[in-house]
């Protein structure tokens, strides 16, 4: 059985281009603070520096994994939905576009950023799964191929150090 440690994304208890994989499933959206004018946002400078973080324990061929949110799905509607009957348990989610999560890896320090769009698993809410599905096949049948793309409730992002 493989040891788990618990520990600190923003200091990260191993040694400097220890590992050639990292990855990371829902942390870093969750990464918020209060604004004044508009509550709760995404603290963009916490992600950055705990992506320089991961950057810092891989080694020179090492490449980082993140399976984020999507800005473009119909799950930011059905988060709302979902605080506001107080069903929703998850604390603060950023939804990211995928351009804007891309050019927040590059600012890190990644490079050879590639990504995939992944459709919402069969455990997520029927609304979800279905709901991404009209969306996309509206802006397929309107020649709309980019939106029709980028469409689904989850993306994969790739990178290398």
């Amino acid at each position: 059985m493989k040891n788990l440690i618990c520990a600190d994304v923003l200091n990260l208890p191993f040694s400097d281009n220890s590992f050639s994989r990292v990855f990371e499933v829902g942390v870093v959206d969750h990464f918020y603070e209060d604004d004044p004018f508009k509550g709760e946002v995404v603290d963009r400078e916490l992600v950055i520096e705990s992506l320089k973080e991961v950057r810092i324990i891989l080694d020179d061929r090492g490449k980082v994994a993140f399976i984020q949110p999507s800005k473009h799905s119909v799950l930011p509607l059905s988060q709302k939905i979902d605080e506001l009957i107080g069903k929703w348990k998850f604390g603060f989610q950023e939804n990211f576009s995928v351009s804007d999560f891309c050019q927040i890896v590059s600012i890190s320090g990644f490079r050879n950023i590639k990504y995939s769009i992944l459709q919402a698993p069969d455990d997520f809410p029927l609304r979800i799964i279905l709901g991404d599905r009209l969306p996309k096949t509206f802006y397929t049948l309107t020649g709309q191929h980019r939106k029709a793309e980028l469409t689904g409730a989850l993306f994969c992002l790739v990178a290398e150090k």
